[in-house]
């Protein structure tokens, strides 16, 4: 019964099967296609999810396009994928985009295509189009197609031929795809399945009373699991793809049977993976772009120098720290800040020629350009500033801004003059005097050189002066250099006004100078210039509050007369100085042969003098002082003398000159202070009265710092009562620096120490200067003395010396004193002691005791006390 039942049942399941079927086979092919048309939308909103997705994660690498890069494009991924898709499968499941215009014919739309593609242009509100289709191998199918709309995007690949990027109209020139705008319909993403159940259902038809119940039971089975199995999994994978939408990647699973589905999601999944790889790829470069924009944001906020970025409207759009802080509160952050306000103060753009506007330089050249630009700081100081401007271009190449650096120059450009200046002042220096101003040696040499040049081409004659002050070594040793220096500046202004205009007036050193007289008709010329020097520097000098006269000694030389070379020239007009100055000074001599050697000898005698010093080749004499009368020695002269070993005995006016200019005379003048004091106590020692020892000294010892400790120490060492020295000063050098004489003898006398003031007569003879100074004797110069037989005025002035001495309680000593008419007048002046060769040319030590032995027996011829 069961059995029955069973069979009963089974039998009336496959009538109601058969029946069931037999409705079905009239609403089959309704069923499979709504069933066909839901697998195809999802499918298809799969592929669009997909092919947005892409596009959107493409467009955001931006990616410049190339021939790598344009294979990313959606189009050619999708057609890649659905030619792949096709060669792997069973083509149960086919989807390509095709179009009307395509650019490469495998993508041309067929007839099915291009009735989805009229349809959407008639219904372009419609977002999907089904249609039943047959297969290339005949079989039936079914298409769901999706519009592909041309978007903003895509015209720079499909727009105008001529519009779209250079890469695209290389690659297709001969292609279609071209000359879309916005909003057209390019073609159609297609989705096609195979409709095999159409097949079966009329398998089943003819096989209908073949069909048992468990063939129902099992087609319904295989209805059932295909729809819980293979929808289910269509539908996984859609809500995939609208992850990827938002943003999320998720990798399905894929089953063992690895069916059209499930290659279907193994393209997803790659496809996800290489998003996600790119997704990691662009995330890593975003943050290596983010690093590198705050490195170089860092970069510029730091920078030292002002730098700021404008567009072509000059408005600010990015600055640094240094830019805000050099222009102060003309930054504002409240409102848009233009360049030339922020820099400059300005209310309108640069157009200034110191203040060329760098974004129309720009916009006119296209390249960086570098300005010199005069702003106003945060104090309103003007500053400099080197601009350097660079352009800030679109993709199209067109300036949209400049990028601008303002390094401020003022210091440099002010150390710049500075330096200009100081190498101006410092060629200046390097041909200047900066004492008188006059030119240097450096100066006169090449003006020699050149003026000389000049007259060799002109055929004309020149004439060269050297000049050099009388006495300026007495000048500075007894009045300082601050008022030698003051002698120089005024010779030098004098010098100025004795030449002619074309003249060169130079200072070689210390008180030498050069005069150059240029085209030089007859030397009558060159004697008149030199006399005017000459007799311009006879006129008094006002030097520290006194009148001194220093007179000038100049020598002349020719060219081409007396040398060709500047050298030889130079050498020449100082040989004819030299031989002036040995002539008596204050006069001028033209060079002559003779005066060579003349020059040689004293260069020769200067060499013998140092070895004369350093060999002790001197010795001293002493010329007798006596009374009126002859009968008594007051004292003796101390006088140095030469015996040379090849020159035998030097006359001391050729060789006490020159330890003067040498420098020598201070060590030998301490020699001689220590020798004529040694000889002193030899004397007394010796038994011999008391004897003043009259020493010469020259200017340089007086301004010796060191004389008094020296001539303290030799009388200590001789054991020598300070009043039997006397110190002889000339009257020439007394008043060279009065202040410091009244001083210095003042300093002598307290120690008890004599003075005398010798050659009296022979300068100012200043009655003032004369009651100043502390001095015990006053000595008449022998020039007076040689004329008293004869000259009633050398006799008048011997008297008015003597008178004048006894009233200043002064001893007088008149020199020179040779012949007894000359001695008969000294005594009718009152002078108390006389020297000369009429009691005794200077002798020995030895006779001097012989003298005195002589005048003692003269006085006592008995020989008793």
């Amino acid at each position: 019964m069961r059995s029955l039942i069973l069979k009963i049942t089974a039998l009336a399941v496959a009538c109601l099967l058969v029946v069931s079927l037999l409705f079905d086979m009239v609403t089959l092919r309704q069923t499979t296609e709504q069933t066909a048309r839901r697998t195809l939308e999802d499918s298809t909103h799969l592929l669009l999810l997909m092919r947005q997705t892409y596009r959107e994660r493409v467009q955001q690498a931006e990616l410049p396009l190339n021939e790598q890069t344009i294979r990313l494009c959606p189009g050619s991924t999708i057609s890649e994928m659905a030619q792949r898709h096709q060669a792997e499968t069973d083509n149960l499941a086919t989807f390509a985009n095709v179009s009307d215009n395509p650019r490469n014919p495998r993508n041309r739309a067929d007839a099915y295509s291009q009735t989805a593609i009229e349809h959407f242009k008639a219904h372009p509100q419609e977002k999907l189009h089904f249609q039943s289709i047959r297969l290339p191998d005949g079989q039936p199918g079914y298409q769901m197609s999706a519009p592909l709309w041309i978007e903003p995007a895509c015209l720079a690949c499909h727009g105008p031929r001529g519009e779209t990027l250079p890469l695209i109209q290389a690659r297709y020139a001969e292609a279609g795809g071209f000359d879309y705008r916005n909003g057209d319909l390019r073609g159609v993403l297609y989705t096609r399945i195979e409709n095999r159940r159409a097949e079966q259902s009329e398998l089943i038809w003819t096989r209908l009373l073949a069909i048992t119940v468990t063939g129902a039971v099992l087609f319904l089975t295989l209805l059932t699991a295909f729809e819980r199995f293979q929808l289910r999994r269509l539908r996984t994978l859609a809500a995939a793809v609208e992850d990827c939408g938002e943003g999320q990647f998720p990798i399905l699973p894929i089953s063992a049977r690895h069916d059209e589905v499930d290659r279907v999601i193994g393209k997803f999944n790659e496809m996800v993976e290489a998003i996600s790889q790119r997704e990691r790829l662009l995330s890593e470069k975003a943050r290596h772009i983010e690093h590198q924009k705050l490195f170089l944001d860092t970069v510029l906020e730091n920078l030292h120098d002002p730098v700021l970025v404008i567009d072509s409207n000059y408005r600010i759009v990015s600055h640094n720290r240094a830019l805000r802080e050099r222009c102060g509160t003309r930054f504002r952050n409240d409102r848009d800040n233009l360049c030339h306000y922020v820099i400059h103060g300005l209310a309108s753009p640069c157009q200034e020629h110191q203040r060329r506007c760098p974004l129309k330089e720009i916009a006119a050249q296209g390249e960086i350009i570098r300005l010199t630009h005069v702003g106003t700081g945060a104090n309103d100081q003007p500053i400099l500033y080197d601009v350097a401007a660079s352009p800030l271009c679109d993709l199209d190449g067109k300036v949209t801004g400049v990028i601008e650096s303002f390094h401020d120059i003022t210091a440099l450009v002010q150390n710049e003059a500075e330096l200009r200046v100081s190498r101006e002042e410092l060629a200046q220096q390097a041909h200047s005097d900066p004492l008188t101003g006059l030119p240097n040696r450096r100066a006169f040499e090449e003006c020699l050189a050149e003026s000389l040049q000049e007259a060799e081409r002109k055929g004309n004659s020149l004439g060269l002066a050297f000049l050099d002050l009388d006495g300026f070594k007495d000048i500075n040793d007894a009045l300082g250099h601050p008022v030698g220096d003051e002698l120089l500046r005024h010779v030098a202004d004098t010098l100025r006004h004795s030449v002619r205009q074309s003249d060169f007036v130079g200072r070689l050193a210390g008180d030498e100078f050069v005069v150059i007289i240029r085209d030089l008709e007859h030397p009558q010329v060159l004697e008149r210039i030199a006399e005017q020097i000459i007799e311009k520097r006879r006129q008094p000098v006002l030097l520290a509050g006194q009148k001194h006269i220093v007179s000038t000694s100049v020598g002349l030389a020719c060219y081409p007369a007396d040398a060709r070379h500047a050298e030889e020239l130079i050498k020449l007009a100082d040989i004819a100085m030299y031989s002036a100055k040995k002539a008596g000074r204050n006069r001028y001599h033209f060079f002559a042969p003779a005066m060579d050697t003349e020059v040689r000898k004293r260069f020769e005698l200067g060499h013998d003098l140092q070895q004369a010093v350093d060999e002790r080749e001197f010795f001293l004499v002493y010329q007798p002082q006596l009374d009126a009368d002859g009968h008594s020695l007051r004292g003796v002269e101390a006088l140095m003398r030469w015996q040379s070993p090849t020159r035998g005995l030097v006359p001391p006016d050729e060789f006490i000159p020159l330890l003067e200019d040498t420098g020598l005379i201070r060590q030998v003048g301490a020699w001689l202070l220590d020798e004529s004091l040694g000889q002193l106590r030899r004397w007394l020692d010796a038994g011999m009265p008391e004897l003043v020892m009259s020493i010469n000294v020259s200017a340089s010892e007086f301004n010796d710092p060191e004389l008094i400790d020296r001539i303290t120490a030799a009388l200590a060492k001789h054991r020598i009562p300070p009043y039997l020295l006397e110190l002889e000063v000339t009257e020439r050098m007394a008043l060279l620096d009065i202040e410091h004489m009244v001083n210095l003898l003042g300093q002598l006398r307290a120690l008890g120490i004599r003075s005398a003031l010798d050659d009296f007569g022979t300068g100012y003879s200043s009655l003032s200067y004369l009651t100043r100074l502390p001095i015990a004797t006053l000595k008449i110069d022998r020039s007076f003395v040689r004329t008293l037989p004869h000259s009633e005025k050398s006799q008048g002035v011997v008297h008015l010396i003597a008178g004048l001495g006894r009233l200043m309680g002064l001893e007088i000593v008149a020199e020179g004193v040779e012949h007894a008419g000359e001695l008969e007048h000294i005594r009718a002046a009152g002078c108390e002691i006389v020297q000369g060769y009429l009691f005794g040319k200077p002798q020995s030590a030895a006779e001097v005791v012989q003298l005195q032995n002589s005048l003692q027996q003269h006085q006592n011829p008995t020989g008793k006390p």
